[in-house]
């Protein structure tokens, strides 16, 4: 009987500790740390959503006054309240190619008020501003 009570209370504490972990993982992990792991499981139909609820608005975009950077005025905010991330990535489209920057703002679904942020980006000479989107979110 004793020994009963051990095993169920080895088994109770293991459990416990399993459901914390798993907790714990899903709070902390990133999205493509959880899609690896899911992908091929029976879990992965229960979905991790890899839609990015950030939306980037830009507000102004010029060149610099000696017309070597551009600069790029905008706000970053999130469109779903239950949602929360600490990095962006942002993707600035010009007319001759792309450029990516990685934005680290606590957005939270709860705020009301965007980020601002402004970003110089060399080069792009004599190409145009052809605007930005978010291609990804933690």
């Amino acid at each position: 009987m004793k020994a009963l009570k051990i095993i169920l209370i080895i088994i109770g504490s293991l459990t416990v500790v399993l459901v914390l972990s798993v907790f714990v993982f899903m709070n902390t992990a990133s999205s493509e740390t959880k899609e690896r792991l899911m992908r091929g499981t029976p879990l992965e139909e229960t979905g991790i959503s890899r839609e990015v609820y950030v939306k980037c608005q830009i507000t102004n975009s010029r060149r610099n006054f000696i017309n070597t950077k551009w600069v790029i005025e905008g706000r970053l905010y999130c469109t779903n309240d239950k949602q929360n991330y600490t990095s962006q990535t942002v993707k600035f489209k010009f007319s001759d190619y792309d450029e990516t920057r990685t934005f680290s703002y606590r957005l939270n679904g709860s705020q009301v008020l965007a980020r601002p942020f402004t970003l110089r980006i060399e080069g792009h000479d004599h190409a145009k501003f052809l605007g930005a989107e978010v291609v990804d979110a933690d």
